[in-house]
């Protein structure tokens, strides 16, 4: 008769014999290769100044798609199981080298400005080889995301008026909403009389 049995999941190396009664084979081993593969991807994200956002750090991101902002400056890292004798980075057409440390590789970028409002897909890959001879490749996803441009309305008046004039002298409270996806830099009211003076006021008071 014919016997099987199946080890599930090999992680290390070991040796086997197997046994019939009295009878037994001599003990076999069975060892393991292995290979550069991604243990973890790290990731480090440096916003552009205007943003106003500090710097943030995302951890295990292999098997995600990381969502940046167009024009952050981002520092990926990896890990892998083995001492690493080259580690690139495939993106766009270009292709760069990482800074390698033991099992460790860096790679510094900047992601590309968005254009057209919609946020863009953009692959990379990272190809990895130990002393061995060995090599391995990962294909991942980086989502180019866009910085959506400021609005302003309106809110009081919000329309054309009329102010009365008389003894007391008339005030008229402009009030408006601004947003930014991220932050505003810059606030102002522009009032432009009717021999063409035009008065600026920046920074009004928020209420």
């Amino acid at each position: 008769r014919l016997f099987r049995y199946r080890i599930p999941s090999v992680t290390e190396p070991f040796t086997y014999s197997v046994a019939a009664g009295d009878a037994s084979t001599q003990r076999y081993r069975v060892g393991v290769l292995y290979l550069p593969t991604v243990e973890r991807l790290d990731a480090q994200i440096d916003y552009p100044v205007y943003t106003g956002l500090p710097e943030e750090t995302i951890e295990e991101v292999a098997g995600a798609t990381l969502d940046v902002l167009g024009g952050c400056r981002v520092t990926l890292t990896v890990r892998s199981r083995q001492k690493l004798s080259s580690a690139r980075l495939r993106m766009k057409g270009r292709k760069s080298s990482g800074e390698i440390a033991g099992k460790c590789a860096t790679w510094s970028f900047r992601v590309p400005r968005v254009e057209n409002g919609e946020a863009e897909a953009v692959p990379y890959t990272i190809e990895l080889a130990d002393f061995e001879g060995n090599s391995t490749r990962h294909d991942y996803t980086l989502r180019a995301l866009p910085d959506d441009p400021p609005t302003v309305e309106a809110v009081s008046p919000g329309r054309d008026t009329t102010v009365t004039l008389g003894e007391a002298r008339q005030q008229v409270l402009l009030v408006w909403r601004a947003r930014d996806d991220f932050a505003l830099h810059r606030l102002r009211v522009e009032i432009t009389s009717p021999d063409g003076r035009t008065t600026v006021k920046d920074f009004p008071q928020e209420i």
